[in-house]
């Protein structure tokens, strides 16, 4: 099983670098959290918050952090727990705005304007559509301001 792990992990980088979703210095950082994040789940036998949280003490990119939360918010099915990797995913972003280089800063507002639009679903999703239309909101002016008309 740890070498089909690996094999997957090595894949993984080698297509998003292909891809141009992971620069090439970046592609051993990401092999890395994939390979610690699938190590842990499949050697807990269990995808919980504990394996998650132990994944991103790990990481020390900020970036990659970011990234790795918007994954698990994306992927967490229960609606108690995908919200705090969201809101995670906002504070972390936030924090770095200021802190980031200027072609980085229009990634970490991709990030913060993808956490206002999932707070905009979750709040939908409890019929408070005056908050979740605010989120919305929230997320299309940076979405706008940074040209990112995808899924508009």
């Amino acid at each position: 099983m740890l070498n089909s792990i690996i094999l997957f992990c090595l894949l993984f980088a080698q297509t998003c670098t292909l891809l141009n979703f992971v620069p090439m210095k970046s592609r051993s950082s990401y092999f890395l959290l994939l390979f610690a994040f699938l190590l842990q789940v499949f050697t807990t036998k269990a995808f919980n918050q504990d394996s998650v949280t132990a994944v991103l003490a790990k990481i020390t990119n900020d970036t990659a952090k970011m990234r790795a939360l918007s994954w698990f918010t994306e992927n967490e099915p229960d609606e108690k727990i995908w919200p705090l990797y969201n809101e995670a995913l906002i504070q972390l972003g936030l924090q770095k705005l200021n802190a980031v280089s200027l072609a980085n800063k229009k990634l970490v507002l991709k990030y913060i304007s993808d956490g206002y639009n999932n707070k905009g679903v979750l709040e939908e999703g409890h019929s408070n559509i005056k908050e979740a239309l605010n989120w919305y909101s929230k997320s299309y002016k940076i979405k706008k301001s940074i040209g990112d008309y995808k899924g508009l």
